[in-house]
């Protein structure tokens, strides 16, 4: 399922590794993007975990948003970066993919209700992210 170059892809068929969004990314976001024209839309990242969809490995709040102003489709760009695709990159993604499957996140629509303030995005993701990164690469 790897690809080259960008493509635009369906918005709601992108697998996610995120469980929070943080709201004050959603609000700058808010000020800059433009629905009807994305050209200073910077691809969103994926890569396929082995679970038949690609994932969303960056750009989590920007889907969000052009979730929110009705677009179905987004450009994407396959992810081979070594924090993505390297031996602990692939693991820190299947448990965050893991995370996601345990409360039943399976597309960017989910996130609706999972929007914190800063200082809770921080506590609550990504605090948990680094305790993830931490044991599993304790254990590695």
């Amino acid at each position: 399922m790897e690809f080259t170059g960008i493509k635009n892809y369906p918005l709601l068929d992108l697998g996610l590794s995120q469980i929070y969004l943080n709201k004050s990314k959603i609000e700058s976001i808010e000020k800059w993007i433009n629905p009807d024209d994305l050209s200073n839309f910077t691809p969103l990242t994926v890569h396929n975990y082995g679970n038949g969809r690609y994932t969303l490995t960056d750009g989590h709040s920007r889907a969000y948003v052009a979730y929110k102003h009705g677009l179905k489709e987004i450009p994407i760009i396959y992810d081979n970066d070594d924090i993505v695709a390297g031996e602990t990159g692939l693991m820190l993604y299947q448990a965050d993919i893991t995370w996601c499957n345990r409360f039943r996140i399976e597309n960017i629509s989910h996130l609706k209700k999972r929007i914190l303030s800063h200082e809770n995005y921080l506590y609550l993701w990504i605090e948990r992210c680094d305790r993830s990164y931490d044991l599993l690469t304790q254990t590695t």
